[in-house]
This record gives C-alpha cells, sequence and structure tokens, in this order.
C-alpha cells in the first residue's frame, strides 16, 4: 500500500496557472472601449471604488486580483459572451470566472450608487435647461422607453417571459438624463409586459405624479399624461 500511495504521489501533475490580464496596458484606447464598452478612466474609477469588497486578506499565492475581476464581470455583462470563453480570454478557470462575475455584480450593488433621479431644485433645473437646449422642449426631466433583454427560457413561467419579438426576455423601463446617463432603472417586468404597465406600477410614476417635478419624454409606448410627454399621432402641417 506504501508503495502504490508513492506511486500516486509521483505521478500527481504540478498545478499550472494561466497568464491572467490584470491590466489595460496591452491595449489601446479603442480596443478597451470595444472590449469594455467603457473607458481606461472609467473602468479604472470602477476598479478603484470596488478594490477593497474584490480584494480581501488572502494567502493565496495566485489569488484572483481586483482589476481582473472587473474585467472579467464587464466583459460578461457588456458582450454577453460564454463564461468559457471570458476565462480563458482573461487567464482563469470558467469555474472562478463564475464566482467572480457574482463578486462583482455584489460589490457594484454595494458600492455604486449613480443611478439618481434629480430631486433638488437645482438638479431639476440642470436637468431642464440640458433637455430644453437639446430639443427646444421645456420642462423636460428626463427621457423613459423599454428595453427588451434576453434571458434563457425560465423553468416557470417561461411564457410570460416570451416578448412581442418571441423570445424570452426580461423588459426594462430605463429613464436617462440629457447627457445620456441612466437616472431610473426599473429590471423586475417578464417581457410580455407592455411598456405602459410597467410604467404604471412603478415608483417612477408615483414620484411625477406626486411631487410633479417636470415632464418625461415617452413614445407612443406610453400614454399622454400631465407627466409624460408623448408624439403626437399622426401629424399633419397645415397648408
Amino acid at each position: 500500500m506504501a508503495a502504490l500511495f508513492v506511486f500516486g504521489q509521483r505521478r500527481r501533475k504540478q498545478r499550472t496557472f494561466k497568464d491572467r490580464i490584470s491590466s489595460l496596458d496591452h491595449l489601446s484606447d479603442v480596443e478597451v472601449v470595444d472590449r469594455y464598452r467603457l473607458s481606461r478612466i472609467a473602468i479604472n474609477y470602477l476598479e478603484d471604488n470596488l478594490r477593497n469588497d474584490l480584494s480581501p486578506p488572502t494567502n493565496r499565492s495566485q489569488s484572483v486580483s481586483s482589476m481582473t475581476k472587473v474585467l472579467v464581470g464587464l466583459r460578461v455583462l457588456s458582450k454577453g459572451n460564454f463564461l468559457s470563453e471570458v476565462a480563458d480570454l482573461h487567464g482563469i478557470s470558467k469555474q472562478t470566472a463564475s464566482r467572480v462575475l457574482h463578486e462583482f455584480v455584489d460589490a457594484v450593488n454595494r458600492n455604486i450608487d449613480n443611478i439618481r433621479f434629480p430631486r433638488t431644485q437645482q438638479e431639476l433645473a440642470e436637468a431642464k435647461l440640458g433637455f430644453y437646449k437639446r430639443c427646444k422642449i421645456a420642462n423636460i426631466v428626463g427621457a423613459v422607453d423599454g428595453t427588451l433583454v434576453p434571458i434563457i427560457a425560465p423553468k416557470d413561467s417561461g411564457e410570460a417571459y416570451i416578448c412581442r419579438k418571441g423570445f424570452h426576455a426580461i423588459n426594462v423601463m430605463a429613464t436617462c438624463s440629457h447627457d445620456r446617463r441612466f437616472i431610473d432603472i426599473v429590471a423586475k417586468w417578464p417581457g410580455s409586459q407592455h411598456d405602459s404597465s410597467v410604467m404604471n406600477t412603478s415608483s417612477l410614476k408615483e414620484h411625477m405624479e406626486s411631487e410633479r417635478p417636470g415632464m418625461l419624454l415617452a413614445d407612443s409606448g406610453y400614454p399622454l399624461t400631465t407627466s409624460l410627454l408623448t408624439p403626437l399621432a399622426n401629424p399633419v402641417t397645415s397648408c
């Protein structure tokens, strides 16, 4: 038995580690945006804010750096690549990539609070001025629309997630500022839900109707209300 144990020990392969990507130095600015959908400055800012959560104390000599975790998370979320491809690209295993993705998303949710609707008088005034300069429409504080985000078919109530385009999705309602920043997100409704229904059940609608901060620009998928400005149906220019 001892001889078999020694023989088995001798045949055990030495563990090898892939070369990991832990910086953006090898990429041009254009390549960085193409791969991760954020600029080099934005990625460095994100890594700096998440570093404490993504780099816990460890004695492991081959721990995954906080920058690698940020790059893995951004690559999956921005490009929709398979975990195996993202893992190969960044020099980690598929199992590690799966764990890193969850760590990254949790860290973002805990630390990044940059989706905020304008609340103060100064913020609302700046928003209205920005929209007026852009589209010459007064009293606008945001632009809202829905987008269908594809998902894997759920095991339960899968038919509810089939959108009008025929695939399983989540109907995400997003509101943006004049400078194209998200100021409100609702991402919890199945793809079969109509845009107007998502709005009707949102806290955004309640806030717009109770606080009267201004109006939102919307397309014809939404009703014309005191807080939603939608296009005029079949407009005709008088001669």
